[in-house]
């Protein structure tokens, strides 16, 4: 998730890291309900109370981010909040949106693939290559990239 940290002025803390549950040396619950966005609020919210901190700064990562936006909107004991590398999700439209989907039903497959053991890169556009490995390699006869 990232950082809470005691308001400017309020104590010498230097803050606490919070992983969100389901990450970490948490427990991975299988009920989805387990990880919905209040719980996630209500976790942060009671690192503050466990460190004593009554309003803090709180920054958050990708999805992480996220939760930390839902945060911030919601409870006054955020005095600030910095999001880095959300999710798009709704918050995309028009031809940045498109793209988006484009993309990602474009590599999904190619992903999959990898995942199962099955993805020949030679089968791969040199475009598409060329995002993976960089433009200055190229994947020889041998199979060896340089």
């Amino acid at each position: 998730m990232g950082c809470l940290e005691p308001e400017a002025g309020a104590s010498a803390r230097t803050g606490s890291g919070h992983a969100l549950r389901g990450n970490g040396e948490s427990d991975k619950s299988s009920e989805p309900t387990d990880y919905s966005i209040d719980k996630h609020c209500q976790d942060i919210l009671a690192v503050a109370n466990t460190c004593g901190i009554e309003r803090f700064l709180i920054w958050g990562f990708s999805y992480g981010g996220n939760i930390g936006r839902y945060l911030a909107a919601r409870s006054p004991r955020v005095a600030s909040f910095i999001m880095i590398g959300v999710m798009f999700g709704l918050g995309a439209s028009g031809d940045f949106r498109q793209w988006i989907i484009q993309s990602r039903d474009h590599w999904l497959p190619l992903l999959q693939a990898q995942t199962d053991g099955k993805l020949d890169i030679r089968s791969l556009s040199q475009q598409d290559q060329d995002l993976l490995y960089g433009e200055n390699q190229r994947l020889h006869t041998d199979g060896i990239w340089r």
